[in-house]
This record gives structure tokens, C-alpha cells and sequence, in this order.
């Protein structure tokens, strides 16, 4: 785990290049929040959640990608404050 500023934040950085805000958790935590993602890349305080990417404050999530703020959603791609759901931007 390393520090790292991106965007005038600092952020705690590990290996798959996921991150957690500085301002919101220690090192120990952050290290331990890291090993709750499997196979998750570039995501940003998440935590639970198995094959993410570019996710920003989800938790328990399979699948997703861009997405924001989501609980326990699956397969979603730019899904926003979701809760369990399989989505993609734009479907009716």
C-alpha cells in the first residue's frame, strides 16, 4: 500500500491500483478494505465487490463498471446510487 496524491487528494494505492481517500481511512484500514475486492481494478473507496472496475463508493457488487455509490448490484455499467440491480446507462 502506498501514498499517492491524484486530483489534489491523497489516497491510500494498492496493487490493482484501487484507492481509498486519505481523509476517510488509515493505512491499516484501507490495506484491509483492499483485500475485500477480488479481482477489482481502479476502483475508489469500495469494498466487497469481486470483478469491478472504475468504481467510485460501492460495496458488494459483481461485475459493475463506472459505477457510483452502489449496494450490491450485479453486471451494471454506469449505474448510479444503485441498489441490486443489473444496468446499463440508457436501457428503458
Amino acid at each position: 500500500m502506498k501514498k499517492q496524491v491524484i486530483d489534489n487528494k491523497e489516497y491510500w494505492v494498492d496493487y490493482k491500483n484501487n484507492k481509498w481517500s486519505c481523509d476517510k481511512y488509515t493505512e491499516e484500514q484501507a490495506e484491509e478494505l483492499s483485500k475485500t475486492l477480488v479481482g477489482c481494478y481502479n476502483c475508489t473507496d469500495c469494498k466487497n465487490s469481486v470483478c469491478c472496475k472504475e468504481c467510485t463508493n460501492c460495496k458488494g457488487c459483481l461485475f459493475c463498471f463506472y459505477c457510483t455509490n452502489c449496494t450490491g448490484c450485479a453486471e451494471c455499467t454506469l449505474c448510479h446510487n444503485g441498489i441490486g440491480l443489473s444496468y446499463t446507462k440508457g436501457d428503458a
